[in-house]
């Protein structure tokens, strides 16, 4: 596979720019995270789906995430994929971090997230490229500049209007990841949720898979997972973060958190 990357690691801080020829499905797994993701697409076709809301992904899209939205990426087949990724935490900014992210947070989970080649601000590809440019500075300047370009990315981004969900969002798949994250914290079965929805739960289970990529137990525990480590990152112990985020048992919260985050609540 012909693969090309530049890329920079800082704490609260990753920027990396690839292109893969050959792309493979498993590589881009369904997840969410607790950091913020601006992806800007210059080759390759498919399509985003972000807490159920899809769109069209081709060259020239940019996708921005917040964070513990579930997304993942569907590649058409044999298309090489190109992107510009950013990583980032509120910390990372250069000027007043509520003030320029405050746009994209006052939107319901998955809308908002995606600009087509058309609805991108000029200059966006121009900073991206400048970013690239950064491996002759010292890492404390390339720092420095990639904080700046981030916070002109953003500032750029809040000026214009992103492009609207495909139809199919308002499917059943989607009314159930509403309903599941405004009561992610409370225990949440099937059987609930086929009366709710007014279904089997063999149906819902279906249709939620088909629709989001991902199992209703799969998505409930990832976004629980996410949510307990914020929490602990603020301080709080494992235990009460469990408690807090509607896990049951500390073991079920344990084996679900070294799957999700790769290590144990307990390591550093």
């Amino acid at each position: 596979m012909d693969f090309h990357r530049v890329y920079y690691d800082f704490p609260g801080f990753h920027y990396h720019h690839e292109t893969e020829s050959n792309p493979t499905p498993l590589d881009f797994a369904r997840h969410c995270h607790n950091h913020y993701e601006l992806i800007y697409v210059t080759g390759g076709r498919g399509r985003y789906i972000v807490e159920g809301a899809q769109y069209g992904m081709s060259p020239g899209t940019l996708l921005l995430l917040r964070p513990r939205e579930f997304h993942y990426v569907e590649l058409e087949p044999g298309t090489p994929y190109e992107r510009y990724v950013l990583h980032f935490d509120e910390n990372t900014l250069a000027g007043s971090a509520e003030v320029i992210l405050t746009p994209f947070l006052d939107k319901p989970l998955g809308e908002g997230n995606f600009y087509t080649e058309t609805e991108v601000p000029a200059g966006v590809c121009d900073i991206f490229e400048r970013m690239d440019d950064l491996q002759v500075l010292h890492p404390e300047q390339r720092e420095l500049m990639l904080r700046l370009m981030t916070t002109e990315l953003l500032i750029l981004l809040s000026t214009a209007a992103p492009a609207p969900k495909l139809p199919d969002c308002e499917q059943l798949g989607a009314r159930v990841i509403k309903y599941l994250n405004e009561n992610i914290s409370r225990p949440i079965g099937l059987d609930e949720l086929a009366r709710r929805f007014f279904v089997s739960k063999y149906y819902l289970c279906r249709a939620f898979k088909e629709h989001n990529g991902v199992s209703v137990h799969g998505y409930i525990t990832g976004k629980r997972v996410m949510l307990a480590k914020l929490l602990m990152d603020r301080g709080e112990t494992a235990s009460v973060a469990a408690y807090r985020v509607g896990f049951g048992d500390y073991s079920s919260f344990y084996r679900a958190y070294k799957k999700y985050v790769g290590r144990s609540p307990s390591a550093k």
